[in-house]
């Protein structure tokens, strides 16, 4: 029998076994811990024979409650200010010597303040809700692996430079707490981390990679279901990205439909949407069933929107790229883009994909521009130079965390490579003469892009003595002007800042 189109490229991606890189292991022997008013929790304790049980009392209690207490619980104390934190099988409480496996909070206002609660946190805010976590909590007592959905690559991070915040887009995004940053490092919580993927969509430079499956597999699979569904007669394939569970409940009135199943939606941003544009797909849907995160949502228009705008830049369709909710897959009656597929492999360089998708939809577009203003937050752009306030001091080219500003090596100039520049502020944020400013955009042109262009250029100025070029001729007014009543520099001493650092150390100790 002859497979159809359609069934040819879903039988390429329902072959592709995805395997977590790695796992976190949560160990839980059922020990619970309870939080709630006496009376509340007299009232469920019945139904929580299975767990070996504490219990903090949120409020006072009698000697009769006390004795009917004792006779099922371990511990009862009384706690006002309770500060909860941990996870399964790790739960703490400041004050508290033991830990616990599993919590169950009775109170209205949850202890966490996360979008997302740790797993093994439970809030019962209904009575009638009882059956139903009890369940939940029977499911999480013994020994689970969970896969590590991230990798983090510290050297491609543009959190901090010299003690200096840059981006933090990960930390602000994530919605379970489970990036910080300590002493301007980014540290991540695999055990609090629940696979949402927005913080790998956010970052700017592909420190933080979603890795199950990981990028560079997703595009093979993409273009290897592409493919088959092309070598197989099909023709202006629907490429419709979905959460896995998603697959049970969607339907459509079109047979072109091309399912690509995901562990989260918000687990692959533009990088991924637009290779499959230039894969082969004719158009792309993002597509969830029920209701997503807040964090998702915002991550995946900003997405959208930025993406959208680069399309239309070049003449493309907006349509091209939608969102689609609820059971039907909608359908937006676009013109299908058909052009050439692309050749290019996958790589988990995630600004490579990027460049290398626009790049084959910018080779067949019907407009070809040098760039495109973008607006939201974009990773994409250039910095600008304030002439008349730029000193050429170079703070940052140092607080650059990816090269896209260096120095003119031998020359006072400061250059600048676009394609490099993560828009993270740090070199606004180092800058002290507050010469930089970032601008958004994308530029289309990549020779243009990856090629060193010049921001600010100065002559030398040259030691005194021997010489020597030192410094430029701005920084040294500026330095004369900001020193000029300092009493190491007064009278002939004045001099000794226009010598090198040798001249300089020969006039003041001979």
């Amino acid at each position: 029998m002859i497979n159809s189109p359609v069934e040819s490229a879903q039988q390429v991606v329902d072959q592709c076994a995805v395997e977590a890189a790695s796992y976190v292991t949560f160990e839980s022997e059922g020990s619970l811990l309870v939080i709630g008013t006496t009376s509340e929790v007299l009232e469920i304790l019945s139904l929580l024979n299975a767990f070996s049980v504490s219990v903090f009392c949120v409020d006072s209690y009698t000697s009769q409650e006390q004795v009917r207490l004792l006779k099922r619980v371990k511990l009862i104390e009384a706690v006002v200010n309770i500060q909860l934190s941990g996870y399964l099988g790790n739960f703490t409480v400041t004050g508290v010597a033991n830990s616990f496996d599993l919590v169950l909070d009775l109170r209205q206002e949850a202890d966490f303040q996360s979008t997302l609660s740790p797993i093994g946190y439970f809030q019962l805010t209904a009575i009638g809700e009882l059956p139903r976590v009890v369940e939940q909590l029977n499911d999480l007592v013994g020994i689970f692996d969970k896969p590590k959905y991230f990798s983090y690559l510290e050297e491609k991070c543009a959190h901090s430079r010299n003690q200096i915040e840059g981006c933090r887009q990960c930390i602000d995004i994530c919605s379970a707490d489970a990036i910080t940053s300590v002493a301007f490092q980014i540290v991540v919580n695999p055990y609090l981390c629940q696979g949402c993927g927005d913080c790998s969509v956010v970052c700017p430079s592909g420190a933080m990679n979603y890795q199950y499956p990981s990028r560079q597999d997703i595009l093979n699979q993409l273009r290897s279901m592409l493919k088959a569904f092309y070598s197989a007669g099909g023709g202006q394939p629907v490429v419709v990205f979905c959460n896995a569970e998603d697959r049970s409940v969607l339907t459509s009135h079109r047979n072109d439909y091309l399912l690509f199943p995901l562990e989260s939606l918000s687990s692959v941003g533009a990088e991924v949407w637009l290779a499959a544009l230039a894969f082969g797909a004719g158009l792309v849907v993002l597509y969830n069933s029920e209701p997503l995160l807040a964090s998702s949502e915002q991550v995946l228009n900003n997405e959208l929107e930025v993406t959208r705008t680069i399309l239309m830049g070049m003449g493309f369709s907006e349509k091209l790229l939608y969102r689609s909710e609820g059971i039907l897959v909608q359908n937006n009656n676009a013109d299908f883009l058909t052009i050439p597929p692309a050749t290019f492999v996958g790589d988990n360089d995630k600004r490579a994909i990027f460049r290398l998708a626009v790049d084959h939809l910018f080779n067949y577009a019907s407009q070809q521009p040098r760039q495109v203003k973008l607006l939201g937050n974009t990773v994409w752009g250039e910095v600008k130079a304030a002439r008349d306030l730029c000193t050429l001091c170079f703070s940052c080219v140092s607080a650059c965390p990816s090269g896209a500003l260096q120095s003119g090596q031998n020359s006072p100039q400061l250059n600048f490579i676009e394609s490099l520049c993560l828009q993270c502020n740090l070199c606004v944020s180092t800058c002290p003469e507050q010469a930089l400013a970032l601008s958004a955009r994308y530029v289309y042109d990549g020779v243009g892009a990856r090629s060193s262009r010049r921001l600010h250029e100065e002559s030398a100025f040259h030691c005194i003595n021997c010489q020597k070029p030192f410094a430029t001729e701005k920084m040294m007014t500026v330095m004369k002007e900001k020193l000029s009543g300092h009493p190491m520099f007064q009278g002939e001493a004045l001099k000794r800042l226009e010598m090198c650092e040798d001249c300089r150390i020969k006039s003041q100790f001979g």
